[in-house]
């Protein structure tokens, strides 16, 4: 994962929003699921952390944005 996002995650900050730009839309739904396994992933992360996760597909110039609240760690 981007070094980046890893600060995000273990910010405790009320809103964390994360924008990204990547080659093509199906790369933007993988990313954004490696991004919700490094927030579960996280030993800090506690239930009902929030996200906004927003990508842009650089190919076609459209957003795809997307809410994660964590539910719980991975064990």
């Amino acid at each position: 994962m981007d070094g980046d996002f890893q600060k995000l995650v273990q910010a405790r900050a009320n809103h964390r929003v994360w924008i990204f730009q990547v080659d093509t839309f199906e790369i933007i739904r993988e990313y954004m699921g490696r991004c919700r396994t490094q927030i579960e992933a996280f030993e800090g992360t506690q239930q009902g952390d929030r996200y906004l996760l927003a990508g842009i597909d650089r190919g076609h110039t459209r957003f795809v944005i997307s809410q994660y609240v964590a539910s719980k760690r991975l064990a």
